[in-house]
């Protein structure tokens, strides 16, 4: 938050003329700012004097501060989501620069659609040695592409930040990443799985996290109806998040979301980590980032009916969740919902 509209001599919280000023004292912004030049990552709020704090909560509630914040909107919303075109091994056809996509702005890159694969997908046939993939896998597509939006609301768009933290609140998500069982005569495999899925990220979201979690379902339907180019760089961007956070616990640095890391498809070697992860988690991660290029390839070789039927079944959902809040599916749409409660 920019020091020059949240500071001011006045420390008394008061903000008489509605400008967002005098909210925060400069002593309590030197304060916080030592603080994480000293490597605190985050400011809680009792880092705050009572009455600074009470100020800061009013502003929030009257709208004052949002003019502060860049809203985040949905890649999955955008026109160029559903006029996205991809080749018939998943790349891209015509190659665009980051700034094309961007228009210049932090905020716009993050609602661009993410990078698709810059190779070629494996084959379905290889990836399968013929075999016959289980009808269940369209299933299991909504469990994984739910989990991916939800993780992109929670974290603004920008899991390139903590890729760890995304890794493990999209596992969290997905019972399908986790690896839980997925058999032909699970819930998850009979196409019923949602509404469960909707349950376990509401007791993840905390207090106010039913709303958050129903909200999933819409745009789970939004990513699924916007057709096979807009789930492969779904699917390909989250698989870019687990590599990220593989890279981070062998202590290896940052890799953004949208990068190259693993794009060829091998396979990650485990090491011994640098990290807090330890190793099973590790190996969840793993398992994860190959299911995901499984994934990849299966949903690059679908026809755009069983997207849509995917895109139905989340709509039916979130239409019968959706009646339990004062919200609507035009509300869903627009920029500014949050999901942390």
């Amino acid at each position: 938050m920019d020091t020059s509209d949240t500071g001011s001599d006045n420390s008394d919280g008061d903000d008489p003329d509605g400008d967002g000023k005098a909210i925060l004292s400069d002593e309590t912004l030197e304060r916080l700012a030592s603080k994480m030049q000293a490597g605190c990552s985050s400011i809680s709020a009792e880092d705050l004097p009572p009455h600074e704090l009470k100020a800061l909560e009013r502003a929030a509630a009257s709208g004052r501060l949002d003019r502060l914040l860049d809203p985040w909107h949905p890649w999955w919303l955008t026109e160029d989501a559903r006029q996205l075109q991809l080749s018939a091994r998943g790349t891209r056809l015509v190659s665009e620069e980051p700034s094309a996509r961007s228009g210049g702005g932090g905020t716009a890159l993050l609602s661009a659609v993410p990078a698709a694969p810059a190779e070629p997908l494996p084959s379905l046939k290889d990836l399968t040695r013929g075999a016959q993939p289980s009808p269940s896998l369209k299933w299991h597509l909504v469990d994984i592409t739910y989990a991916y939006c939800c993780t992109l609301r929670h974290f603004d768009g920008d899991c390139g930040a903590d890729p760890a933290g995304a890794a493990a609140f999209a596992l969290s998500l997905s019972a399908v990443l986790r690896g839980e069982d997925c058999g032909s005569d699970s819930v998850l495999s009979s196409g019923d799985g949602l509404p469960s899925a909707v349950e376990a990220a509401s007791r993840l979201f905390g207090i106010g996290g039913r709303a958050p979690a129903a909200f999933g379902c819409s745009d789970a339907a939004a990513l699924l109806g916007a057709g096979r180019p807009a789930v492969v760089c779904a699917l390909w961007d989250l698989r870019c998040t687990i590599t990220a956070a593989l890279e981070v616990t062998q202590g290896a640095g940052h890799v953004p979301t949208g990068g190259s890391t693993g794009e060829s498809g091998k396979r990650v070697e485990a090491k011994k980590p640098d990290g807090p992860c330890d190793r099973k988690h590790r190996r969840k991660l793993i398992a994860a980032q190959r299911k995901l290029l499984f994934f990849t390839a299966w949903a690059n070789e679908q026809r755009n009916d069983v997207f849509s039927l995917l895109e139905e079944r989340c709509s039916d959902t979130w239409n019968s969740l959706a009646t339990t809040f004062s919200v609507s599916n035009t509300a869903v749409e627009k920029e500014g919902i949050l999901l942390q409660p």
